[in-house]
């Protein structure tokens, strides 16, 4: 799952009335998690995507991607499983 996706259904969860994830203090939170994984993912395909950069640097950001998205995940289920 990409991150847009991730944090399309964080915010979707967050908004929902019956949902009481804004009564805790760290749901907040996790939804600026997100958010900031996901400018550092488009900051990093930016990068990914200059020709200077090396082969093993783009193997790294690769890593660092993929690494992102999974942590999101792990987000996103934390949030599920607060219904």
């Amino acid at each position: 799952m990409k991150i847009k996706d991730v944090l399309a259904e964080a915010k979707k969860l967050e908004d929902k009335p019956d949902i009481n994830l804004l009564k805790t203090q760290s749901a907040p939170t996790l939804i600026h998690v997100l958010i900031a994984i996901e400018e550092t993912i488009k900051h990093l395909t930016k990068l990914y995507a200059d020709s200077r950069i090396s082969d093993n640097k783009k193997k790294e950001f690769e890593r660092i991607i993929r690494e992102a998205e999974t942590r999101s995940m792990a987000i996103l289920t934390i949030l599920r499983n607060r219904k």
